[in-house]
């Protein structure tokens, strides 16, 4: 009788927990933008799968844009938005969980009077 109850009670909680969402991994969505300030060059790269590709795919867009061998990655971000920001002389660089985090971070980091020249966004993190 106890064996019969615990073989049914497992029965009934293995039904019920086909009915329960299993949690979601977090997805990783990577991007990157990659800028060279002296030619006034920058490519970005988002919904890469690492870190390391995301940087790669700037890297290769902002050379193949016109910058070369000037060409280094200025901001990163995972499941995020990044933005560049330029005023007279200088270009700042932010990223956020939003696109209006990135882009007040870049603007907060630029000392001129600076507006955005762009911003991206890995799949669902625009807002």
């Amino acid at each position: 009788m106890l064996t019969s109850a615990a073989v049914l009670g497992a029965t009934v909680a293995t039904m019920f927990a086909g009915h329960i969402a299993p949690a979601q991994a977090q997805s990783g969505y990577y991007g990157a933008i990659a800028a060279s300030v002296n030619s006034g060059v920058y490519g970005y790269a988002t919904d890469y799968g690492s870190y390391a590709d995301a940087e790669a795919g700037a890297m290769s867009a902002c050379r193949r844009g016109g910058g070369g061998g000037g060409c280094d990655v200025k901001v990163s971000y995972r499941n995020g938005c990044g933005a560049i920001a330029i005023s007279r002389g200088w270009w700042s660089y932010g990223s956020a969980s939003t696109i209006g985090g990135a882009k007040r971070e870049a603007l907060n980091r630029n000392p001129g009077n600076a507006s955005i020249k762009h911003w991206n966004c890995t799949s669902g993190y625009q807002l």
